[in-house]
């Protein structure tokens, strides 16, 4: 027979490590794409040319390719560079592949740090974006922004 302290102790065991991972508000899988593009600060297309490991950091220097929105942060063929944690538990984007191409979107940058990435941002390779997400970057979904209209 179990012991209550058995069973509290499975329970802590199940449900304590999906109450420390990451939440996203708005979930970058569930949130309309056009909602996501309004949201963001930049938008931009981009080659991972390195990828930099150090202190619980991923630091990605990504060439950019195209610049959908933002146009003042980014400048196509500079080499930005974006910081993620190296873990999910912090949110962090560990698995870009040095040579692929990406949708990169987020935030203003943080003063003192730079571009952060998160899992909560809509970060995509750019094989794997439909037709209607590359129409939609390249000036579709403009018309569903509020400074827009």
């Amino acid at each position: 027979m179990l012991k209550l302290l058995d069973v509290i102790g499975f329970l802590t065991f199940l449900f304590v490590p999906s109450c420390l991972a990451c939440t996203c508000s708005p979930n970058p899988w569930t949130t309309p794409k056009e909602v996501l593009y309004c949201d963001a600060y930049y938008v931009i297309k981009g080659t991972v040319v390195d990828k930099v490991t150090q202190n619980n950091t991923i630091e990605y220097y990504v060439q950019v390719e195209n610049v959908f929105k933002g146009g003042k942060e980014f400048s196509i063929g500079e080499i930005a560079v974006f910081k993620t944690g190296q873990s999910s538990l912090q949110c962090g984007v560990n698995y870009l592949e040095k040579g692929s191409k990406y949708l990169f979107t987020g935030p203003e940058p943080y003063p003192n740090y730079g571009h952060g990435l998160t899992i909560c941002q809509w970060v995509r390779k750019f094989t794997q974006l439909s037709r209607e997400e590359k129409k939609g970057i390249r000036g579709d979904y403009k018309q569903y922004c509020p400074d827009y209209l």
